[in-house]
């Protein structure tokens, strides 16, 4: 048996729900191509096993219909059950269909505009190769490869090495611009104007920058002078205030003001007080006013106390200190409740006060008493003291 004349078996491949309009959709695409009039089985796991015939296929798309039916046609594959899990289709080794010969010259021959026996390369499911549809290649290539000359109309000559090609105008017939490494390692353009300006920026990576125009030159000189720790200007009073903040920088700083100068010295005398001061404990200023009131506020601290301000807001008005006393700050805040606890309560002769105790929410878990004594002389209580306060 000749094996041209027969198509080979397509082993089972499974595919997705088949449509009413006869369309099955094979995942993946077997090896071996579909052929029109193939005679395919479909089978199903709970339907029987029923053959039907390929009337075209589209990439991994079959159209089927049924035996012995027009070309046209096309099987409700869903209707008869063949829309659910599990499906495979297969194709038996079988006689090729037999084509008529005069529909093999309608099959071979390019209508117009070719109007000629067809001589182009198709692929196996008969789609011409084209952009979308690439003839599939591949190489190993092992040794030396050898490119040529590439002429590229940017330049006039051949290049070393082209980065970038273009036009103005971004059309093909546009003036030409583009950037090449020249034979010494360097960038070089044909824009005689750009060439200037990276020419200019290669210099200045080279710690020198030249620019043509004498003012932006004079300023790039002192940015690059500054750079390097020093900034000149032409101008004398631009330049002593740079001088000035450089020498602040640096720890120092003069100006020429005398009122200006007196303050700055002032402060920096009174922070270099402050800072030594603050290291041994002790702090002096030279007026003899503030030297009182930060000698009050010093024993004050370490009393308890410390000076917040005078009555009339100047340095000879009265003081006021506020001190950390819980005993006053209790009694006398304002939600403070005093309660009191009576001795014989019911005798007119007898009663007295036991104790009085303060509390405050402003103070909670604190508590002031005033706890009072008495001693028994001619048979009336006298109170030995005026009370004794503690916090409870």
């Amino acid at each position: 048996m000749a094996l041209q004349k027969k198509w080979e078996a397509i082993s089972a491949a499974l595919f997705t729900l088949g449509s009413r309009k006869g369309e099955i959709i094979l995942a993946p695409l077997p090896a071996n191509p579909y052929r029109v009039k193939m005679k395919i089985t479909l089978s199903h796991p709970t339907n029987p096993v029923k053959n039907f015939i390929i009337n075209r296929v589209v990439l991994n798309s079959l159209f089927l219909g049924e035996e012995k039916a027009p070309i046209t046609d096309r099987a409700d594959l869903a209707g008869q059950g063949y829309n659910a899990g599990g499906l495979t289709a297969v194709v038996a080794e079988q006689d090729k269909s037999i084509v008529d010969a005069g529909e093999i010259d309608q099959y071979t021959y390019e209508q117009d505009p070719v109007n000629a026996e067809r001589a182009i390369l198709v692929d196996s499911l008969g789609r011409p190769y084209s952009i979308e549809n690439p003839l599939p290649s591949s190489a190993t290539i092992s040794g030396d490869v050898t490119i040529g000359d590439i002429d590229l109309e940017a330049f006039t000559s051949t290049p070393d090495n082209v980065l970038s090609v273009g036009s103005d105008d971004g059309t093909k017939t546009g003036v030409k611009r583009a950037h090449k490494i020249g034979s010494d390692g360097k960038l070089e353009v044909k824009d005689t104007t750009a060439k200037t300006v990276l020419d200019a920026i290669v210099s200045a990576l080279g710690t020198t920058l030249k620019v043509d125009d004498d003012e932006t030159q004079s300023l790039l000189s002192a940015i690059g002078t500054l750079l390097s720790g020093t900034l000149k200007v032409d101008d004398d009073e631009t330049q002593s205030l740079l001088n000035t903040i450089a020498t602040a920088l640096s720890g120092t700083i003069t100006v020429s003001d005398t009122a200006v100068a007196a303050l700055l010295t002032a402060s920096n005398s009174i922070l270099t007080s402050i800072n030594t001061q603050l290291t041994t404990g002790t702090l002096k200023v030279d007026d003899d006013q503030a030297q009182t009131i930060l000698t009050n506020i010093l024993t004050q601290l370490n009393s308890g106390g410390i000076t917040i301000g005078t009555e009339d807001g100047t340095l000879t008005g009265v003081q006021h200190v506020f001190t950390n006393n819980l005993r006053k700050m209790i009694t006398g805040a304002h939600n403070s409740t005093p309660t009191i606890t009576w001795l014989d309560i019911a005798s007119k002769k007898n009663r007295r006060a036991d104790k009085i105790e303060w509390t405050s929410s402003t103070f909670p878990g604190f508590t002031v008493r005033k706890q009072f004594s008495y001693t028994l002389a001619g048979g009336d209580y006298v109170p030995t003291t005026t009370g004794t306060w503690s916090i409870i």
